[in-house]
């Protein structure tokens, strides 16, 4: 059982809270510092990603680890796919009781009323000024006003900047010891190992972050580059153990097919570039056509 507490600033006590769970019996307790209405909490995120079938998250109230039904509505399903638990100690929600589940499925059905209820009004507004005459947008945007349009570039840039700026300590140290040596695809599946779950980086992702880490002065242009094509055979049967399973196979079969390679990679428990347990056809032909290029003798 693991508790999370969760105070709005650091004037707040959370003796309270951490005395409740540690006599509910939770082993370990998770404490943070930051607003309910915040999505952005690393402590509650690297607890969602730690918990393992049979656990149980267990808080004080509801409300220390969401704001919104619909947010907590997603952290309870986050924590459900992992085969885990939720339990609050003073609402009655167990996820691994009937009666938890019955209130949880409740909960869900008044969340999606009040989403209709909020998109009705949205389009009863929208048409009651569309009949008189109104449209929605922002005028200067509208009427082309170049100078609104830098500003919300501008604007745009620098929130982006700062996002980046957070999440730095995932991917800069990794991309600036590996590139240009690693290809994109290894330096991803390296940075994805590092990130929750919920927030894994996509390839063009990964690479905004790169290009506005290279206009804040962070890395140099030539990560950018290339990676040098790995020529020698040793060295790739080395660096890519996928390569090798490859090479086996087609040794053993020459005429294997894509589907059958693909299964021997997943028996061999090696990734996709994706990081996936199951492999693309795309992926398998690309390390077929690479080993061949490599002049490998399959049927030596």
């Amino acid at each position: 059982m693991y508790g999370y507490a969760r105070a709005s600033t650091s004037e707040q006590n959370l003796d309270s809270q951490v005395d409740a769970l540690l006599e509910a019996g939770c082993s370990h307790v998770i404490s943070e510092v930051g607003s309910g209405a915040s999505r952005n909490r690393p402590e509650l995120s690297q607890l969602l990603q730690a918990l393992r079938p049979g656990d149980v998250l267990v808080a004080w109230k509801l409300d220390r680890v969401a704001r919104s039904l619909q947010h907590l509505l997603e952290v309870i399903s986050t924590i459900q796919k992992t085969g885990a638990h939720f339990r609050c100690l003073t609402a009655p929600i167990d996820t691994n009781s009937p009666t938890g589940t019955l209130i949880l499925q409740i909960l869900g059905a008044i969340a999606e009323f009040e989403r209709g209820l909020i998109r009705e009004r949205t389009l009863a507004g929208l048409q009651s000024a569309a009949n008189r005459g109104r449209t929605g947008g922002n005028p200067k945007l509208k009427s082309g006003d170049k100078n609104h349009v830098k500003l919300l570039v501008d604007l745009r840039r620098k929130t982006f900047q700062e996002k980046v700026r957070r999440n730095a300590k995932l991917w800069l140290p990794i991309i600036r010891k590996s590139r240009p040596q690693k290809s994109w695809n290894r330096c991803l599946t390296q940075v994805n190992a590092k990130c929750p779950r919920n927030s894994q980086f996509t390839l063009p992702k990964l690479l905004r972050h790169v290009k506005v880490g290279i206009e804040l002065g962070w890395l140099e242009g030539s990560v950018l580059e290339q990676a040098p094509p790995l020529i020698s055979a040793p060295l790739l049967l080395e660096e890519s153990p996928a390569i090798k399973v490859i090479v086996v196979a087609l040794r053993a079969r020459a005429n294997s097919t894509l589907r059958e390679l693909a299964a021997e990679l997943k028996a061999a428990r090696i990734r996709s570039p994706q990081g996936l347990n199951e492999w693309p056809l795309s992926s398998v032909s690309n390390l077929v056509k690479r080993a061949r290029m490599l002049r490998f003798s399959l049927n030596s």
